[in-house]
């Protein structure tokens, strides 16, 4: 399809970087087929090196020569090569070298693997000086250290991972690296203990292992909420509803005796920060006439969730507000008199 498309294809790209420190790139492709938009994913694909523009640029131009397209971007790749002082030419000879350099990496480690003859290794040690010695030993502990988590997690049957890290801009980041933390609690405990790994300051007792599970059960319904806004079913209908019932969930936590006293009162305080943004709810009419104009909502979610008489009657107020400044005095035809009849007992239902 894409190499018949007569016209031009426009691409257009996103790069970001895994929890576990990994970088890929996704580039999707965009043309016009008969009136119609067209949108396909085009490649997703991980980058050997770091996001760098020469990088992105040689691994955009593999792609291309992979699907056997790159004519069709040709201005587009002249611009890139000027930006990057490079000619068109140049960024597809970039790019296949970097392939190759990652057939010859695999090649080499396939090598590796299949040498079965290891009477002629070498002792690192012999000939040297015991100064020397112990130079060497202190080079090569980073290595010791990375052997012993390989083992440590081969023999607990755990996938090794790269530990999520504290990033600020990263939602949810402290529930995430709670259940990392408690599903590899053997491994981190085993290495907590080992006098070589230098961590024991860090070895947590099974008190604080108890606390780390109860905050990510709290947690959790933050996360969940994250999720739920970031798919494409949420809109400002639903703000009132989520917010009731994280309140809902936090009031129970808070007294729920499972739970020890440090972790209740943490959710009394996040609860009461939780009640500081909705009050702000307040400040903008829309989500309460939303809910009124949800015919599976309307004044009675206002009712069911508890709200004070008084409350209500203000929401009420708010529409019937509305519908007189917007709508009450409107000039209409004759013939568009039905209409308004008949969206005056549509607001007249929604009030119930």
């Amino acid at each position: 399809m894409l190499q018949d498309h007569e016209g031009t294809l426009s691409f257009r790209t996103d790069a970001w970087t895994s929890p576990n420190h990994k970088a890929y790139v996704a580039i999707t492709v965009h043309f016009e087929q008969d009136g119609i938009l067209m949108s396909l994913l085009l490649d997703l694909v991980k980058v050997a090196q770091s996001h760098s523009g020469i990088n992105l640029a040689a691994v955009f131009a593999k792609i291309l020569d992979n699907f056997s397209i790159a004519d069709k971007v040709s201005i587009q790749m002249a611009q890139a090569a000027k930006f990057f002082d490079n000619t068109t030419e140049e960024l597809f000879a970039l790019a296949g070298e970097l392939l190759r350099e990652e057939n010859e990496m695999i090649e080499e480690a396939d090598e590796v693997e299949d040498e079965d003859d290891h009477d002629d290794i070498l002792d690192p040690q012999a000939g040297m000086t015991e100064d020397e010695c112990e130079e060497l030993d202190v080079a090569v502990q980073p290595v010791r250290v990375v052997l012993v988590k390989w083992s440590l997690l081969d023999q607990l049957k755990l996938w090794p991972r790269m530990m999520p890290s504290d990033v600020t801009t990263r939602w949810n980041l402290t529930y995430d690296m709670l259940v990392f933390a408690l599903d590899y609690k053997p491994a981190l405990n085993s290495l907590t203990n080992m006098r070589v790994m230098k961590l024991e300051k860090y070895n947590m007792q099974d008190n604080e292992w108890k606390i780390a599970a109860q905050l990510q059960d709290v947690l959790k319904n933050f996360k969940d909420a994250t999720l739920f806004f970031l798919c494409a079913t949420p809109n400002i209908l639903t703000v009132i509803p989520a917010m009731d019932y994280l309140d809902s969930q936090l009031a129970s936590q808070a007294i729920n005796p499972i739970y020890s006293t440090a972790i209740q009162a943490t959710v009394t305080v996040g609860k009461k920060l939780l009640n500081s943004y909705y009050d702000k709810t307040d400040h903008l009419e829309i989500y309460r006439i939303a809910i009124i104009f949800h015919p599976q909502f309307k004044l009675d979610y206002f009712k069911r969730a508890g709200w004070e008489p008084e409350w209500i009657d203000t929401t009420r107020g708010i529409i019937q507000d509305e519908f007189a400044r917007a709508y009450a005095n409107i000039e209409v035809e004759i013939e568009e008199q039905a209409s308004l009849v008949c969206l005056m007992k549509f607001w007249w239902f929604v009030l119930g």
